[in-house]
């Protein structure tokens, strides 16, 4: 099969040219529907170019716009003929959608999964599965404390532990070397989560986990020892530390670079002037670029659309669509707007 492709040497190059050829072929005959948003889009961006449309949930059709047209999955039912349709699910980030075109007739002939995974060799698990994987290590009552809705899948030496009663709502994980612990005893929901080589995510205490769609680079770690944390679509960056003690409110659409810092607390008690210093709420609204090696600490809200430059100590609050640097950052534009040229979330 990949015999006539002798100027990619590298195994990943070629599976994705085999898979443009594919897609390639089915556009000259149907109209190729792209589903799920297409994380690592430098890779993809071929490949998604395709694509005519794409179908998207009400909440997530803003960051698809960038690539081709969208539509939604009502739209899509009501106006085209299913046999006339070829799927591309570039992620399960819209599973619903996927599951629904398949009640309705969509088969499964016409639909191709580019999963990211797809590259590795993984294990696929179901809420049956679970105790028989010796990838996965599940402590304390799981039937309880662990619900699997729709699809999980584990790449390579993954660990969940789970050793609380509530349950964890899990919509959809993609796990590659790295840990999920799970210690809450608060209200969470992950929808997509994708957890990269060396990364772990962790959930203390009684805090309260609502995830729609994130990312996490290579050795990023996410630390929500108490309080609230929510995240929209966002992609956090290799190497990156967040640590939740009040809250933290990420946006949708929302890019972290490599080596940034956010807490919104200080980790230790410090007692001065009959004062303490207690964690404050951090909020970073939609559309945010934080650049890399940034710090941004307690008490910060960044509105929509700004900018952090590289480099920068965010302490105070930054308004929207602003350009800020430094150490402590200051704002030097204003009515600035930015572009995802490589799309990595």
């Amino acid at each position: 099969m990949y015999e006539k492709l002798p100027l990619y040497e590298d195994y990943e190059k070629k599976i994705i040219y085999y898979l443009y050829e594919i897609i390639k072929e089915k556009n000259n005959g149907k109209i190729i529907i792209g589903c799920g948003f297409p994380f690592f889009f430098d890779k993809y961006q071929k490949l998604a170019e395709l694509c005519q449309y794409f179908v998207t949930s009400k909440h997530s059709s803003f960051y698809y716009q960038s690539i081709c047209n969208t539509i939604s999955i009502d739209s899509l039912i009501d106006e085209f003929d299913l046999r006339n349709i070829f799927l591309v699910v570039f992620s399960y980030t819209d599973y619903f959608c996927l599951k629904r075109l398949g009640s309705v007739g969509l088969h499964e002939e016409s639909v191709l999964f580019l999963e990211v995974d797809d590259f590795y060799t993984e294990v696929v698990v179901d809420y049956e599965q679970i105790y028989n994987s010796k990838e996965i290590k599940i402590f304390g009552n799981t039937k309880e404390c662990f619900r699997f809705r729709n699809a999980c899948k584990f790449a390579g030496e993954n660990q969940i532990k789970v050793v609380a009663k509530n349950a964890l709502e899990v919509g959809y994980l993609a796990m590659r070397n790295s840990t999920m612990i799970y210690k809450s005893k608060g209200n969470n929901c992950i929808n997509n989560l994708y957890i990269h080589g060396g990364s772990y995510i962790e959930f203390y205490e009684n805090t309260e986990v609502l995830i729609d769609n994130m990312c996490l680079g290579d050795y990023a770690r996410v630390s929500i020892y108490n309080g609230k944390f929510k995240a929209g679509h966002a992609y956090i960056g290799a190497n990156a530390t967040i640590q939740v003690y009040n809250q933290l409110t990420i946006g949708n659409n929302c890019l972290i670079s490599w080596n940034v810092n956010i807490l919104d607390g200080d980790g230790h008690n410090l007692m001065y002037e009959n004062k303490k210093n207690y964690a404050k709420a951090i909020i970073i609204e939609d559309n945010v670029w934080i650049g890399n090696n940034v710090t941004v600490l307690k008490g910060v809200h960044i509105g929509a659309g700004s900018i952090i430059g590289a480099g920068s100590v965010v302490t105070s609050s930054i308004p929207n669509r602003c350009l800020a640097v430094g150490n402590p950052a200051r704002i030097i534009k204003t009515d600035v707007s930015w572009e995802n040229i490589y799309i990595n979330f």
